[in-house]
C-alpha cells in the first residue's frame, strides 16, 4: 500500500522533471504547495494555490499535489495556529465546548463571528510569519533533492 501511493505522488513530480521542470521550479512548487495547505482558514488552501502558482509562473499540478498531499495537516494544524494567534496577538483563545459556543451564539451571534474572525486572522498571520522560514528551509532542501535526482536521470546534467 504505502509503495503504491509512494509511486503516485512521485510519479507526477518525476515526469515533470523529464519534461524539463528544473529542480528549482520543483522545488518551489511543491514548498508553496505544501506550506499553503496548512492555511489555517478552511476551505481557501487549493483556491489560493492556484492564484499563488499562476502568479509565480509555478507548475500547477505539481503546487497542487502538495497541496493534496499536505491537507490532513491543516486539520491538525487548526487549533496550534489559532492558540499561537492568540499568545502572539492577545487574541481571543478558541472556545471549544459546544454548549458553551451554542451559548454564546443565542445571546450574541454577531459578536461570536467576529471573534472568530479574528482568531482566524491571527492565526493567519502566524501561519505567514512562520512561512518566511518554512517556505525558503524546504525549498532548498527539495532543490538538492531533485538536483540529484535529475542528474541520476540525465547522467550528471542539471
Amino acid at each position: 500500500m504505502w509503495r503504491k501511493l509512494w509511486l503516485r505522488v512521485w510519479t507526477p513530480i518525476l515526469d515533470q522533471l523529464k519534461q524539463g521542470l528544473t529542480p528549482s521550479q520543483a522545488a518551489l512548487a511543491i514548498s508553496l504547495g505544501a506550506y499553503i495547505s496548512v492555511i489555517p482558514l478552511l476551505g481557501t488552501s487549493a483556491l489560493l494555490c492556484a492564484i499563488v502558482a499562476a502568479a509565480l509562473s509555478l507548475n500547477h499540478p505539481v503546487s497542487q499535489l502538495a497541496n493534496w498531499l499536505f491537507f490532513p495537516l491543516q486539520v491538525a494544524l487548526l487549533l496550534p495556529f489559532y492558540e499561537l494567534g492568540a499568545v502572539v496577538f492577545g487574541g481571543p483563545h478558541m472556545t471549544l465546548s459546544l454548549n458553551e459556543l451554542l451559548q454564546r451564539m443565542g445571546a450574541d451571534p454577531l459578536g461570536v463571528v467576529r471573534e472568530f474572525w479574528w482568531i482566524g486572522m491571527h492565526g493567519a498571520a502566524v501561519w505567514l510569519l512562520l512561512g518566511l522560514l518554512v517556505v525558503p528551509l524546504s525549498w532548498f532542501v527539495l532543490r538538492a533533492l531533485f538536483k540529484g535526482v535529475v542528474a541520476s536521470l540525465y547522467g550528471g546534467n542539471s
